[in-house]
């Protein structure tokens, strides 16, 4: 009966899938919160613009009316502006999880590599010893094969 295979850095394998499983499941809060801060500062421009709006409505001339909104427009303006310095931030933060993720699973390829190449001379030395067997059962049980193997051997 054929030995099975038995990775011995298996252990080592299912370490780095739950690391890069890990790094991508930080990855994807950082693009929750890349996406949230986009809604904000869209959010943030609609309520800039109605406003702005509000100021034009009412205001009729009144002049304390259009500093109170302008007042206003200027709070608004200023959250869209620490909205775009926090997704900035975002998208730095979110650039190295890319980067750490890439990295997490060059090394987990590597370890499936080395795998597929261990699988491999495991299975080709499974494979010449069947063939060894063969060979010396049919050996065994037809000498002649074995005398006529000889002499192929000794002629070439």
């Amino acid at each position: 009966m054929a030995k099975i295979f038995k990775f011995k850095l298996d252990s080592l394998k299912k370490y780095r899938e739950h690391r890069l499983l890990s790094a991508k499941k930080d990855m994807a809060e950082v693009l929750s919160r890349l996406a949230e801060i986009e809604s904000q500062i869209k959010n943030s421009a609609i309520e800039a613009r109605a406003s702005m709006e509000r100021a034009y409505d009412f205001s009729h001339g009144n002049v304390g009316l259009l500093t109170l909104e302008a007042s206003l427009l200027g709070g608004e303006l200023s959250k869209k502006r620490q909205f775009q310095e926090d997704l900035q931030r975002v998208e730095a933060e979110l650039e190295k999880h890319r980067e750490w993720v890439a990295h997490l699973a060059k090394e987990l390829k590597a370890v499936d590599k080395l795998e597929e190449k261990q699988r491999e001379r495991h299975d080709s030395t499974i494979e010449m010893r069947e063939k060894r067997g063969m060979d010396a059962w049919v050996a065994e049980r037809w000498p002649q094969y074995k005398l006529q193997n000889k002499i192929g051997s000794e002629a070439s």
